[in-house]
């Protein structure tokens, strides 16, 4: 059944339950006649297509990223709202390597941001911009830089971590599958990541 001719049945059907007179018995066959039309154009109209249903635990702003990983990063990071907002829908449909996928896309980003935070120039190959970065922390001690920046150091070490053992998982298992723990434990590091750089680094 084409999508023109189901709509129009559909309004037909409509059109003619809404003009019949429901108190007057002689009507009730056409009123039953209608209504037996509508249900078979539904019921065609249904097998027609594919049905997917949310969990009920599901929150109903489950691709919207200020939602998921809150309207400071997106504000920071407004380059990474779409990929949010998809890995937030993988999250909710059960597509684990999906929603990884969408993820290490908002990595990149943050990754461009923490080498921008330390003045390393962001080059396309993730290994030598985390080469690069973890260098430049090393760099940062108490006694020249003060307790701030060694502390903001040490902090941004262990996120560059957690972001290189995403990107060498990646790169090693290409072509694998991710489990729902899997893609929970990345997206949430990713969220705090993204967290931590919206707070004095902006979109580049």
């Amino acid at each position: 059944m084409s999508e023109k001719f189901a709509v129009t049945a559909h309004k037909d059907c409509i059109k003619a339950l809404a003009g019949e007179h429901w108190s007057h018995p002689h009507n009730l066959q056409t009123v039953t006649t209608s209504l037996e039309q509508l249900l078979k154009v539904t019921v065609t109209e249904a097998e027609s297509r594919q049905l997917y249903v949310l969990s009920s635990n599901v929150d109903e702003k489950h691709d919207d990223a200020d939602t998921l990983f809150g309207a400071d990063v997106v504000d920071a990071f407004p380059h990474a709202e779409f990929d949010i907002s998809e890995a937030g829908k993988c999250l909710s449909f059960g597509l684990w390597t999906a929603c990884v996928m969408h993820t290490m896309r908002v990595l990149e980003i943050g990754l461009r941001a923490l080498a921008l935070s330390v003045d390393v120039v962001h080059s396309e190959n993730w290994n030598q911009t985390l080469i690069g970065i973890e260098n430049a922390l090393r760099k940062i001690n108490k006694k020249t830089d003060g307790d701030s920046a060694a502390q903001k150091a040490a902090e941004a070490g262990t996120h560059l971590r957690f972001i290189k053992n995403a990107y060498r998982n990646q790169a090693m298992h290409s072509h694998s599958e991710y489990d729902e723990q899997d893609a929970k434990r990345i997206f949430g590091d990713a969220r705090s990541l993204m967290q931590y750089l919206a707070e004095a680094t902006p979109d580049r």
